[in-house]
């Protein structure tokens, strides 16, 4: 050191002070300095061809199966139908969700996965049942028997009319008319399984039923369709 043959280095630099010397030379240059740009070489880009077929911009539309299938059908109906008697019309978004969990009168599931439906679709297909319904109102009269599907319809209205059943206050299970089943004496067609689920559904007491028989769970039924005061005579 004394000889003076030593070199003077930087230990460190710290972030700041880069910063600090990379203003300083950005201010003494100004805006006379031009950053210099290196050469390198360009991404090749695609080859486009000059003629595009008609259509190529629109927006695809994803393939949606519209054909409803016989267990689809049956289900919307019965809930339009039970929507028009009622008063009180199906709301799609809930009946789209009543879908998943659908059963038969066997207890097992209705639909697969592949057969759920959107709330759109099912808005969709209420909106055509509304509009045939207008038109045949048009074209039979409202005093004219009802063609076709509606004929079971007239038939149940019929029934109910005679026990004196208003239809305000219906007892519904899903898509099932327990006031139809039990008139009709059709419940002893569903599973023991599915009987036990719409006695729970309505509160019924099933625990004193020890046996796997229909017979106790039609008992509960009926007597919850007598017991009702809308079935009453006023």
């Amino acid at each position: 050191m004394d000889c003076r043959k030593h070199k003077r280095a930087l230990e460190y630099e710290t972030l700041y002070d880069k910063a600090m010397i990379e203003y300083v030379i950005n201010l003494e240059h100004g805006a006379s300095k031009c950053p210099t740009v290196l050469e390198g070489t360009r991404p090749s880009l695609p080859t486009v061809p000059t003629t595009l077929p008609m259509g190529w911009a629109l927006k695809l539309s994803q393939s949606r199966r519209t054909k409803f299938t016989e267990n689809q059908k049956q289900y919307l109906n019965a809930k339009f139908q039970i929507g028009e008697r009622t008063g009180e019309k199906a709301d799609p978004t809930e009946v789209s969700k009543a879908m998943r969990t659908a059963k038969d009168s066997n207890g097992e599931r209705l639909f697969s996965y592949g057969d759920f439906l959107t709330s759109q679709q099912i808005s969709s297909y209420f909106s055509r049942l509304a509009a045939k319904r207008a038109v045949e109102a048009d074209q039979h009269g409202s005093e004219d028997e009802a063609p076709g599907e509606d004929l079971h319809s007239v038939l149940s209205d019929k029934v109910l009319s005679e026990f004196g059943i208003q239809h305000s206050h219906p007892i519904i299970y899903d898509s099932y008319n327990i006031f139809e089943l039990v008139l009709n004496s059709k419940l002893g067609s569903f599973s023991v399984s599915i009987l036990r689920d719409i006695c729970e559904s309505f509160g019924l007491d099933i625990s004193e039923i020890t046996v796997r028989r229909k017979k106790p769970f039609v008992a509960l039924l009926s007597n919850l369709v007598q017991g009702c005061s809308c079935s009453k005579r006023a």
